[in-house]
Order: C-alpha cells, then sequence, then structure tokens
C-alpha cells in the first residue's frame, strides 16, 4: 500500500494501484485508466462530478447520504433528513423524486436504494421499518413495518438484492437478516453463517456469485458467508483498526469496499478475504473525500458512484469489469477452497504468483496458530515461532509476507512460512507505528 500525499489525477491512479494490487497505467485525465491483472483486467477513470446544492427546494439536498446508478443510467440520491430519494437521468440533470410517487408524498428516513435485474428499486425506510418499491416511475408497494412477528423488524439498517432478485434485510436490532421474494414474501431469515452467529448486522452486500458480507456492529468487524449459509471468512475488528463501517460494497469480482468512519478511508479486502490496500482522499478531487457516507457499484453502467456529504458532491468513477459469465464460470479459487468443510483458517494476506513460476501463497490464521495454504486451500506450511504474537498488521510480497505483531516485532517471512528476519517495529510515543517498508 503506498501513502498518498495529494490529490490529484496521478495520486487517484496511484491509490487505484495499491487497492487492486496492480499497476494502474495514468492516462490524460478523461482517458480511461487500464489496471492490467491478468484475465481480471479493470479499467477506471474519474468521472463526472454532481454538484449539489443545500436547500429545500425539490431539487436540492438537505443531507445526502448514498446513491446508486442503475441500468438505464438514472442516478438515484437518498437523502435521509429531507426523507426523499431525488433522481436524475443519466446527464446528471435533475428529474424529479421518489416520494412524490408516494401515497404519503414521504420515504421516512431512507438509508439505501438499490435496483433488481428487473429495473424495480427498492428503498429501505429506516424510520418506518418498512421497505418501499417502485417500477416503471410508479409507486409499486411497500411491505414490513416494526413488530415481532417473522419478517418484521425491530430496526431496518440495510438492504441488497442478489442475482435472483432477493431482498436481504438486515434487522441489527434482532441479529437476523430477513430474506424476501421481489413482491415482499418472507422467503427465510438467516441468524447467521454456520456456526458464526449475528449480533448486530448493520450493513449487508452480496455479489454475483451468491457471496454473502455482513457487517456486524458489534463485533466489529465483516463476516463473509454464502447465500445457502456457509460460513467462509471474517474481516475482524483487528484489520479494521477498531473502526466502524458507514459503507459496505462489493464489486463482481468479489472484492469489498469497506468504507470506514475515519477520514474516509476505503479499505479494499479481497475475494479471499485479505486486505489488498486502500483509497484515502481530499475535498473535491477523485481519490479524496472530506466525509464519504456511501459508496456503490453498477457493474452493468461501468460506474462506482460515491457521495461526499460535508462537500455536497456526487462523484462518478468509471469502470469496466471483466465478463461476468466466465467470471462465474471460473469463481476466485480462494473465494471457493475456504467454502471446504476442512479448512476453517482466516487469510491475512496473499502473496501474488510470479513470472518465475512461483505459485500464489496464503498466510492464514487457524486454530492452531499461523499456516501456509495454497491457491487450493491446501496447507503447505506453517509459522513456527517461540511465542505466537497476535497479528496487527499483514502483507504478502513477491518474496512472501510481511507480519507485525503485538509484540512490537516486525518479521520477515518466506512464501513458505520460515522467519527469514525479524526486527523491533518502530514505534513512537509507545503505540506501534506502521514500518516504512510497509508504506
Amino acid at each position: 500500500m503506498r501513502t498518498i500525499p495529494a490529490a490529484t489525477p496521478r495520486t487517484f491512479a496511484r491509490a487505484l494501484s495499491a487497492a487492486l494490487g496492480c499497476a494502474v497505467l495514468l492516462l490524460p485525465f478523461a482517458t480511461p485508466l487500464a489496471a492490467q491483472q491478468g484475465d481480471d483486467a479493470v479499467r477506471l477513470a474519474p468521472g463526472r462530478v454532481l454538484t449539489l446544492v443545500k436547500g429545500d427546494r425539490a431539487a436540492e439536498v438537505r443531507e445526502p447520504f448514498r446513491a446508486i446508478v442503475v441500468d438505464d443510467g438514472r442516478l438515484f440520491l437518498t437523502d435521509t433528513k429531507k426523507g426523499d430519494v431525488l433522481w436524475f437521468d443519466e446527464n446528471l440533470v435533475w428529474k424529479g423524486s421518489l416520494a412524490a410517487l408516494h401515497p404519503a408524498r414521504a420515504l421516512g428516513s431512507p438509508i439505501r436504494t438499490v435496483a433488481d435485474s428487473r429495473g424495480r428499486i427498492y428503498v429501505a425506510d429506516s424510520d418506518n421499518r418498512r421497505i418501499h418499491w417502485f417500477a416503471d416511475d410508479q409507486f409499486g408497494g411497500s411491505w414490513s413495518g416494526r413488530g415481532d412477528d417473522p419478517g418484521r423488524f425491530d430496526s431496518l439498517d440495510d438492504i441488497a438484492v442478489d442475482a435472483d432478485d432477493m431482498v436481504w434485510a438486515a434487522d441489527a436490532g434482532r441479529g437476523v437478516v430477513n430474506v424476501f421474494t421481489p413482491d415482499g414474501l418472507l422467503e427465510r431469515v438467516v441468524p447467521g453463517f454456520a456456526g458464526v452467529a449475528f449480533r448486530k448486522p448493520a450493513l449487508i452486500a452480496v455479489d454475483p456469485a451468491g457471496g454473502v458480507y455482513v457487517y456486524d456492529a458489534d463485533r466489529k468487524g465483516v463476516i463473509a458467508g454464502d447465500r445457502h449459509g456457509a460460513y467462509r471468512w471474517t474481516f475482524d475488528s483487528v484489520q479494521l483498526g477498531g473502526k466502524k463501517l458507514v459503507d459496505l460494497q462489493v464489486d463482481p469480482t468479489g472484492t469489498l469496499f469497506l468504507v470506514l468512519d475515519d477520514k474516509s478511508r476505503v479499505v479494499v479486502v479481497s475475494p479471499s478475504g485479505a486486505k489488498r490496500g486502500e483509497l484515502f482522499g481530499t475535498s473535491g478531487q477523485p481519490a479524496r473525500y472530506e466525509r464519504l457516507t456511501g459508496l456503490s457499484i453498477s457493474a452493468s453502467r461501468g460506474a462506482m458512484t460515491a457521495v461526499d456529504q460535508k462537500d455536497l458532491l456526487v462523484q462518478q468513477i468509471r469502470a469496466e469489469w471483466p465478463d461476468q459469465e466466465a467470471f462465474l464460470e471460473a469463481a476466485p479459487r480462494a473465494f471457493q477452497s475456504l467454502a471446504v468443510d476442512t479448512i476453517e483458517a482466516q487469510v491475512l494476506a496473499v502473496a501474488p504468483a510470479d513470472a518465475t513460476g512461483a505459485e500464489e501463497r496464503w498466510l492464514a490464521r487457524d486454530a492452531g496458530g499461523l499456516v501456509i495454504l495454497d491457491s487450493t486451500g491446501e496447507r503447505v506450511g506453517e509459522v513456527v515461532l517461540a511465542e505466537l504474537p497476535r497479528p496487527l498488521v499483514t502483507m504478502g510480497t513477491a518474496d512472501g509476507f510481511v507480519l507485525v505483531g503485538a509484540d512490537r516485532r516486525m518479521r520477515v517471512l518466506s512464501r513458505d512460512g520460515a522467519v527469514v528476519t525479524s526486527l523491533p517495529a518502530a514505534t513512537a510515543g509507545g503505540e506501534l507505528k506502521r514500518p516504512e517498508a510497509m508504506a
């Protein structure tokens, strides 16, 4: 990961490089940035900025929160204080609001807007514990509400739509996720993934391959599983630095984007649960934001959309992902292998394959300690230490891994887990400081 000193098109490219773990070719600002990553090539470019105006008139905002771009190019912006979802066309021209289509002319407190494959728009109304839906520019209906019966909510904290157009709704108050058909019929209640119970599921995202990701506000970590209930891995509070999340999104490759409530940092996590890097930001520039409250991904439109609540702007980042059918046929090996019953390991870092023929290796933590896995999840080595420290910072390199433990020592490990070097980590005021070698 690289430290981003200033926000310019060049540093934006560097930030994307760090997040994707690959080189980003810097071209003129209006030209796509090519991120070469083998068959997973992704093309990214800074897009347009929608500058918002604060006020109470129809086209103005009070507290912009999150935004999405749907298949036909329209942008929907949730405003929690105004109780509305503003609607803009593909040219970012204001066209109206969803509250105006609702019989009550209000949407309570909308916290998330999502769309399904048929073009239906769903809005999560946290105040009324209801999910409203719209189609063909008309109000279609709503369901649930507060209550103790199955399918009703103690709290409605987030929603997501899967590849089958099922609506997943997080209820942190009751500690469950409710799954509904597109028409609002309760299909099932999910209390957790196999062996891991939810406590306060506050954010949820679902990828095209059926991976389900839940941010548990009580555990302060992200739990990954699938829509059949299998558990895969946890990205825990230590890896998040103890910070809470304000948003959670997943792209078509299963890569997670975690928006931290901490200087608008975005942590990027690989499909196997390893941290790839971070995106940072300053006001008004593509890579930096004053208060990032929402980040959404629309692969069909080739768009990532970020909302800066403080600076009242919506930034579009153009993106092109690999063919989704090919991706689903050859889903990430790391993602599949961790679902195998015999493997109960949390991946901490990935050492990539290289041109010399060295295969990909994972540094993982299981019940017995730190182990090395190959790309199929097979155990091929272990890290032998007199005392096993709690890992604070881990990083994969071409030569192996770097591990900084709670014992304030930095260890350089080979690809097979052997300790090559062990040095005291730099400290400042008695607190552990990230070694410059890892920046």
